[in-house]
């Protein structure tokens, strides 16, 4: 299924013990309020049983996942569940663009329906607008989101499967 705005939900299930996932976790993420840079993997903060890190990467990207993850210990080590998802100030400002971009697209359709077919230009830019925004938030969450993912799992797990 297709969201508006992007996320993953992931399970990682590791051998290793909370406190070793705690230790490896706290190595390689800077937990400073202003980082002007790092050689930190991840910035943020990690507890005993959870974490809220984003990714360093040498580049902008408001689109950037924040990763949050909770960790449970089972009977073979670790279960460690993570969400990634966008800044809730990120989100705030997709949810604002898309309610304009829609609101234009279906004042077009109005106008259109009315007998201004002139107005067919709104709804081909309220679209494009759409359009972009969607591709423009997808490339910036999912590629940085996905190279997370697959290092926390060379990280969490011994040989570096789920």
């Amino acid at each position: 299924m297709i969201h508006l705005l992007p996320y993953i939900e992931e399970r990682i299930n590791s051998k290793k013990t909370p406190e070793e996932v705690y230790m490896i976790m706290k190595f390689v993420t800077d937990s400073r309020e202003i980082v002007p840079s790092t050689s930190a993997e991840f910035i943020g903060q990690v507890h005993p049983l959870d974490f809220r890190i984003v990714p360093n990467i040498n580049y902008r990207n408001s689109f950037l996942p924040t990763v949050v993850g909770s960790m449970t210990e089972n009977e073979e080590g670790t279960t460690i569940d993570i969400t990634f998802q966008m800044h809730i100030l990120t989100r705030i400002l997709l949810v604002f663009w898309y309610g304009m971009a829609c609101f234009l697209f279906l004042c077009g359709i109005l106008a259109v329906l009315t007998g201004g077919l002139e107005k067919i230009t709104v709804i081909l830019v309220s679209l494009g607008f759409i359009v972009c925004g969607q591709i423009l938030m997808r490339c910036g969450f999912y590629g940085p989101a996905k190279k997370a993912l697959k290092r926390l799992k060379e990280l969490l797990t011994a040989d570096g499967s789920r």
